[in-house]
């Protein structure tokens, strides 16, 4: 499996810029790693030059190591080979190749345009669209016009500096040969570059990286993974327990609140209770009330309401003779305090005194 990091647009997980963080991570790792101890983990692609020696185009493999020279071309008569002319050559290599083939097309000194500069830092995440906006000012031409990059040549993390090299060629001279190249090798020149910075550099702007990683990759990261395992089951466990108690809290305090709930509803129906026999307990019922009233009343006089409220018993009634009705209240084991509540007055049409007397109930607390 080839992983090209810039052939996908966007790689996300959690939210996270997969594609981008493999990117950064992967530049960091060719900056600090020796090349000896990176190609135990990663296998890298076999890289193919076309080279410009003098009127010929070499076609120069094993570019890391000898060189060998396995093609030329006239460079005068480029458009004189067919289609594919290199191909045969090339997809042998390819086969052989454990991470795939990249071809590089190195061009002359003669056609470059370059030029040193000191930026800022955190620019380096983006160098080639910061200097974009600069292009027409460092250079003759407009961004249209040209094959360019920007290659970090130092780092000056202390001042939070970096100096680049700007490489530009003009269009209007590498678009003839780089389609001519296109043309013979039957496929897409990946990296657009000089001799001295080689695979540093890509004027075409793509930044390729593509690998192939081995056994020993996929080890380290079954290790990284089983180390991060460790790392994190305590801490899940640890999660999981704080919130099985958090749980476990939540139930019993509700548990708690509903009890004392029903404690305060008992507490409060028992003194409901409580207060309801303690008036029965100390307050005749009116049945008897009415009971001893018929005993104690006298014949001529008749009682037409009896009212019960607030410990104090009301009588309103008619007769004769009501004047000694008082006494007769008082003399009761149920009432005391008794007096008339209004003037007695006499009702023309029965001639029978009218009264409305009331009295205290005997051992009724006052409200």
């Amino acid at each position: 499996m080839i992983v090209d990091l810039s052939s996908a647009d966007k790689w996300t997980l959690f939210g996270v810029d997969v594609r981008k963080l493999l990117q950064g991570w992967w530049t960091e790792l060719s900056r600090s790693v020796p090349v000896s101890v990176k190609l135990l983990f990663v296998r890298q692609p076999a890289r193919v030059v076309i080279a410009c020696r003098g009127e010929q185009y070499a076609l120069i493999a094993d570019v890391e190591e000898r060189g060998s020279e396995i093609a030329v071309l006239d460079r005068g008569a480029l458009e004189q080979y067919p289609p594919g002319y290199l191909a045969p050559q090339l997809e042998e290599i390819d086969r052989n190749s454990a991470a795939g083939l990249e071809v590089d097309l190195l061009l002359e000194p003669s056609w470059l345009l370059r030029h040193r500069l000191e930026l800022p830092l955190q620019l380096e995440s983006n160098l080639r669209q910061s200097i974009a906006y600069q292009l027409s000012r460092l250079t003759p031409f407009s961004e249209a016009d040209l094959f360019y990059d920007v290659v970090v040549r130092e780092r000056d993390p202390g001042n939070r500096k970096i100096r680049v090299e700007l490489v530009a060629a003009p269009r209007s001279r590498v678009e003839p040969l780089l389609r001519e190249m296109n043309r013979v090798c039957a496929r897409d020149i990946d990296r657009l570059t000089t001799a001295d910075l080689g695979p540093a550099a890509n004027l075409l702007g793509r930044r390729r990286t593509r690998f192939r990683p081995n056994l020993n990759f996929w080890l380290l990261l079954a290790l990284i993974g089983c180390l991060a395992l460790l790392a994190v089951t305590p801490l899940m466990v640890k999660q999981v327990g704080a919130q099985e108690q958090k749980t476990a809290i939540r139930e019993l305090q509700q548990s708690v609140g509903e009890l004392v709930r029903q404690k305060n509803a008992i507490e409060s129906d028992g003194r409901l209770l409580a207060y309801v026999i303690d008036r029965r307990l100390q307050s005749p019922r009116v049945a008897v009330l009415v009971n001893q009233l018929s005993e104690l009343v006298p014949d001529g006089i008749y009682l037409t309401h009896l009212a019960l409220s607030k410990g104090r018993v009301r009588l309103t009634g008619q007769g004769s003779n009501v004047v000694g009705l008082i006494d007769i209240v008082n003399g009761s084991a149920f009432m005391e305090d008794a007096k008339f509540d209004s003037t007695v007055s006499r009702n023309p049409r029965t001639g029978l005194d009218q009264f409305s007397i009331g009295a205290r109930v005997v051992g009724a607390r006052p409200e």
